[in-house]
């Protein structure tokens, strides 16, 4: 897998798919740069997330600011203020240069799928995959299936709600028109290669 590690193939996907309300409403925060105090007060005390459980919270907003922090205030501040489909396009993009195996699974499941005019994806699309993959890459058995199992609802989760499935249910395959400003951010951060990814059901 190009040298990286398992770690960094999966990265933290295990944590959610795109998160979208809680990312929207951590954006806000993280533009004020918050000590390691602070975080805990808005997280914990004030349960800005309104979670059950500060665990549940605090795992949900380290989640959030892992894939968001890095791109800087400039990408936080495009997703609060671009219309929906652009800052969901953007968080999938997060997620995509978060955790390569989702990428990897667009591109050589979702879109072999489109390229073979498959209405829909497979029950057992994501099964497939990832035994492939742990055929390929022994050390991915170190997962335990019931990750892989959590791992595989955020994925087709986070592709229901970027509009490449119509649901998680139905896994129906939808056309996906990757807005101007997804592809300036994958441009800005050297990451053409998934310009492709992100168009590979348009």
């Amino acid at each position: 897998m190009n040298g990286m590690t398992i770690k960094e193939y999966v990265g933290d996907i295990n944590g959610g798919s795109l998160m979208l309300n809680d990312s929207l409403i951590l954006a806000q925060y993280m533009l004020q740069d918050p000590d390691k105090e602070q975080w805990k007060q808005l997280i914990v005390e004030e349960n800005v997330l309104q979670r059950k459980s500060p665990h549940t919270a605090l795992r949900a907003a380290a989640t959030v600011r892992k894939r968001l922090a890095p791109l800087g205030h400039e990408f936080l501040n495009d997703i609060l203020t671009l219309p929906e489909r652009a800052y969901v396009q953007l968080l999938m993009m997060a997620l995509l240069v978060q955790s390569p195996i989702m990428a990897d699974f667009m591109k050589n499941v979702l879109a072999e799928a489109r390229r073979r005019y498959k209405s829909e994806l497979e029950g057992s699309a994501w099964q497939d995959f990832i035994d492939a993959r742990c055929r390929a890459w022994p050390e991915l058995n170190n997962y335990s299936d019931e990750t892989y199992k959590k791992i595989g609802k955020n994925v087709i989760r986070a592709l229901a709600e970027a509009g490449y499935l119509n649901s998680s249910r139905s896994k129906q395959i939808q056309a996906v028109y990757v807005e101007p400003e997804t592809k300036n951010w994958l441009v800005r951060l050297k990451r053409t290669d998934l310009i492709e990814v992100t168009e590979c059901t348009f």
